[in-house]
């Protein structure tokens, strides 16, 4: 029987999902094993192999260098968490000398307990930061496709994964029958054609913001995705956190009474930070055409949370300025050793905004604001401050890009502020101020999307729908 400290010397380097398996691999080395859908703890594999009578167990990534004649008994996938009881797996385990059935093309998807395969279109920073993470993390999610224009952002992701993961071509990815959905995570100039590909092929769709380059434009998506019967999702992944969903709890309950007030203000340094190539460089953040600037890059998420925690803000007067008027060019290039290197060309004209103040209405006609820049020497981070007739609301965050604390603070008449209890996370091991959190939060949300998808949920993700309403406030602001 295996123990806990046990390796699978036998097995050569695999990937799943992105994540690197060596050949001596040891069992506590693994956040989570899967036996099918069932997710689980490393310690708990010894049980489940003598569970199903000793039968051999591949990597899901192995299985064709399994000798000859052999039928594994599961397959195990990386997951980054998320267990459940050694009761609960074994319950769940009917017939493990079988595999489990693979997943069938959106238009046909049925069975709840299938994993759902995803393709994913776009392999830059933010992809291989945060939504492949994301993807490896999520239940019963498996990255079955990618593709980017550039090779040697394949190259950093590809690399061990099982054959006929890596793409050649958008078409072939999005032509593929056997994926149930697709991200998009491109520069956002290739969004509107990506999505109106993608929506063609009958497939339910994920896309970065913002997914349109202005409202008619969104308008028309929506309406495609509707007429198609496709899932729509646009990435607006901080609805999932404990403290967006206890804010809007409290709200709810009426902790606050009447709103009277609502203000968020946005402070970093994504501008002028070249870790944050996208918008430290001249390029797509800088562009206003290809939908650049503070407001559509970063604060079209804000927008969205006034939507999700009040229902609407309705735009009633703004200013969006450009405060750095040059930028360097982007240049990329490879090392000797193969890899990435960017570096600064020539200056080049900015006409995107980076710093805006915004003013607008909530629903019960309580004044709201938005002030922002992305061009601060000093990230102070994101401060909401709701007040209401009765109590205060108030949250503020200054790590992992100035968005996240890990508190939310309130007080009704006559008290004192002090930190409110909060919804527990998506996943026990997330932490607001921990790195990996934002990873966390797209897996919730595509959990989610997989579960409108097998209709076992309503989903409280933004929609085309949704974002409609973001493009029309953002078109009233920039005029």
């Amino acid at each position: 029987m295996l123990r806990a400290d046990d390796a699978i010397a036998p097995m050569p380097m695999g990937i799943r999902g992105g994540v690197a398996l060596p050949a001596a691999l040891a069992w506590h080395d693994l956040a989570a094993i899967s036996i099918g859908a069932m997710v689980f703890e490393p310690m708990d594999i010894a049980a489940a192999k003598a569970a199903v009578g000793g039968l051999p167990i591949y990597l899901s990534t192995e299985l064709a260098n399994a000798p000859s004649g052999s039928q594994p008994a599961a397959q195990i996938s990386v997951r980054q968490g998320h267990a459940v009881s050694l009761a609960e797996m074994l319950a769940g385990m009917r017939t493990m000398s079988e595999a489990p059935p693979a997943a069938t093309s959106s238009k046909k998807r049925a069975c709840q307990l299938m994993t759902a395969k995803i393709g994913l279109i776009g392999l830059g920073n933010f992809a291989r930061r945060n939504i492949i993470p994301g993807i490896n993390r999520a239940r019963d999610l498996d990255l079955a496709a990618i593709y980017d224009q550039s090779p040697d952002a394949v190259r950093m992701v590809a690399e061990g994964l099982p054959p006929g993961v890596v793409c050649e071509s958008v078409d072939e990815l999005v032509r593929r029958d056997d994926l149930d959905l697709i991200y998009i995570a491109t520069p956002s100039a290739a969004h509107v054609e990506l999505v109106e590909a993608v929506i063609a092929a009958g497939r339910h769709v994920v896309c970065e913001k913002p997914f349109a380059s202005n409202y008619a434009e969104a308008a028309r998506l929506a309406d495609m995705a509707r007429k198609a019967g496709v899932v729509t999702a646009v990435d607006h992944e901080m609805r999932y956190s404990a403290i967006y969903r206890g804010m809007k709890n409290l709200l709810a309950e009426g902790y606050v009474g009447n709103v009277v007030m609502a203000s968020v203000n946005f402070s970093t340094d994504y501008s002028v930070n070249p870790y944050y190539p996208a918008t430290y460089y001249w390029n797509f953040g800088s562009i206003r055409m290809h939908t650049g600037g503070v407001m559509r890059q970063a604060i079209s998420h804000f927008i969205d949370l006034y939507q999700f925690l009040f229902g609407s803000i309705e735009a009633r007067g703004g200013y969006c300025a450009t405060m750095i008027k040059q930028k360097p060019e982007l240049i990329e290039s490879v090392s000797d050793q193969g890899e990435r290197v960017l570096s600064a060309g020539a200056m080049r004209a900015v006409d995107a905004d980076d710093a805006i103040a915004l003013s607008g209405c909530l629903p019960n006609g309580a004044p709201a604001s938005i002030a922002a820049t992305w061009s601060a020497a000093v990230t102070t981070g994101t401060r909401w401050l709701i007040q209401g007739d009765e109590g205060v609301l108030s949250y503020e965050g200054a790590v992992l890009g100035g968005l996240w604390g890990d508190s939310l603070r309130g007080a009704r008449r006559g008290e004192t502020l002090a930190d409110l209890p909060l919804p527990a996370e998506q996943y026990a091991d997330m932490r607001p101020t921990a790195p990996g959190y934002m990873g966390g939060l797209i897996a919730a949300q595509l959990e989610d999307v997989v579960a409108v998808i097998d209709k076992r949920s309503e989903g409280m993700f933004a929609t085309f729908e949704s974002e409609c309403a973001v493009w029309k406030a953002m078109e009233e602001w920039d005029r």
